[in-house]
């Protein structure tokens, strides 16, 4: 997270709410435009330090060096650590595994990424409900691997590198299997099996 204290780089939403958190020790004061229905797109958020008399507007960034990813509602303080510690993936070298496994690329885990935001996004502002967070792993060929595990359900999504082509299996402790496909550009929410990842 980068600290944002000048008041040159922030505008006032028409629609604030505000908030107070919790968060790695520190109070943090959080004011977000209310307008928004994906607000990694269209919120301009930034997780500031709370001083008294400022006007702040909070959230989080995702950036790789210079490059700004995405904009995290604060409500997703989760997902975020989650996507912050997968960026592993992108420092492993070609041949990590010495059985020459290819590095990967940033858009492969970019696409990943605003996958989840995506879906997080659209179950909060459908039903105001979150998904529990998933494991974001290095997968085969390049590819990046989503998975939720949960007491009676686990489910891997894999998100291949070179299109958007992205598969999905599920076991349940009862020996129910689950798998088939979508395309990034062209899916329902609705229809993926994600009612047992609450």
């Amino acid at each position: 997270m980068q600290d944002v204290l000048s008041k040159d780089k922030i505008y006032r939403p028409e629609t604030i709410r505000s908030d107070y958190r919790k968060h790695r020790g520190r109070t943090w004061e959080f004011y977000i435009s209310t307008q928004p229905s994906k607000p990694y797109s269209r919120t301009h958020m930034y997780s500031v330090p709370h001083l008294e008399g400022e006007w702040k507007i909070s959230g989080f960034e995702i950036t790789v060096g210079a490059l700004e990813i995405a904009k995290l509602d604060y409500r997703f303080v989760e997902l975020y650590t989650a996507i912050e510690k997968s960026k592993y993936i992108l420092e492993l070298p070609h041949n990590h595994d010495g059985r020459g496994s290819k590095a990967y690329g940033l858009e492969t885990w970019k696409k990943a990424c605003l996958f989840l935001i995506d879906l997080n996004s659209y179950l909060y502002n459908k039903a105001g409900i979150k998904s529990s967070v998933p494991n974001i792993y290095h997968g085969p060929n390049g590819s990046i691997d989503i998975q939720w595990e949960q007491d009676e359900f686990k489910l891997l999504i894999n998100v291949p590198e070179g299109n958007d082509d992205v598969t999905f299996y599920g076991t349940y402790n009862n020996g129910q299997e689950i798998e088939g496909a979508f395309n990034l550009k062209d899916y329902k929410i609705q229809l993926l099996p994600i009612v047992a990842i609450f």
